[in-house]
């Protein structure tokens, strides 16, 4: 498989928002920003979440077509967590290790950087991409019911925690 990892800049924006258009498209029920709202954002707009928000990106050659974003707790007392948020991959790719090749990165690179945990929110419906979590050593620690509302819905999601400074998942 031809693909590389790396943290977005500037330049990407204008691919970071024909991806998370993608996925807001594909599975609105995923995702805690709207199609709509993400539409209406400028290019300056996208340029500028490349550039200033931590988000991992898979590119397929030269095409990006995965995305992971840690958002950091900036309080000196929370300091030690974070999000994994905004985790999509392109149909395409999937099933083929690219996703746990991303993910994998994202965890690493935010070791890294000082993270002791990671805490994500997954569909309760979700089952596959909640059995690839738990198999890089996240655990759920609890439920949130109506977490979201997306296609006329609420959606339960699953609260996870990876810890970091523990012995990593292989």
């Amino acid at each position: 498989m031809n693909f590389a990892i790396r943290r977005l800049t500037r330049a990407d924006g204008a691919a970071l928002r024909a991806l998370r258009l993608k996925a807001l498209a594909d599975a609105p029920e995923a995702f805690a920003e709207a199609l709509d709202d993400a539409e209406r954002l400028s290019a300056t707009e996208w340029q500028t979440r490349a550039e200033s928000e931590c988000i991992y990106g898979l590119f397929d050659g030269e095409t990006l077509a995965g995305m992971a974003q840690i958002d950091r707790y900036q309080s000196a007392a929370t300091r030690h967590k974070a999000w994994l948020t905004a985790v999509y991959l392109d149909g395409s790719l999937r099933g083929q290790g690219a996703g746990r090749s991303l993910l994998a990165h994202t965890i690493e690179d935010s070791r890294k950087r000082g993270i002791l945990q990671l805490h994500l929110g997954v569909g309760e419906y979700n089952h596959a991409v909640r059995s690839l979590y738990e198999s890089l050593g996240f655990e759920v620690y609890g439920l949130e019911p109506r977490g979201l509302f997306a296609g006329g819905r609420y959606v339960d999601e699953h609260l996870m925690v990876l810890h970091l400074d523990k012995e990593a998942a292989s």
